[in-house]
């Protein structure tokens, strides 16, 4: 799934890109918002395997958005959201029931 912008509308689409390992690809998406709201950006990376989103949230932050990672208390698996903590990508770390609150502090 990415994301583009269709004149004054962003428009979600199903997106064939075979450079990403994961499908669906955070990466991707993430890479597309960061393109279209730059600063105004904001990610969620919650638990999950792997480090599909590492190179999505260093998009973000290159735009200076914000990027929130969920703790490692609070994951099942404690991959995506490490990957981006490790790569100190995240304005913050917060428990899964904090997140909306953080999303709300970052707008």
């Amino acid at each position: 799934m990415g994301v583009r912008r269709k004149g004054h509308d962003v428009i979600v689409e199903l997106v064939e890109d075979h450079n990403y390992v994961y499908r669906p690809s955070v990466d991707l998406l993430l890479s597309g918002v960061a393109a279209i709201y730059e600063s105004k950006a904001i990610a969620v990376i919650l638990t999950g395997m792997g480090t599909d989103g590492l190179s999505g949230a260093r998009a973000i932050r290159a735009k200076n958005g914000y990027v929130i990672a969920q703790d490692e208390e609070t994951s099942v698996v404690y991959g995506m959201p490490k990957a981006v903590a490790e790569a100190r990508l995240t304005n913050s770390t917060v428990p899964a029931q904090n997140i909306a609150e953080e999303i709300m502090r970052a707008l």
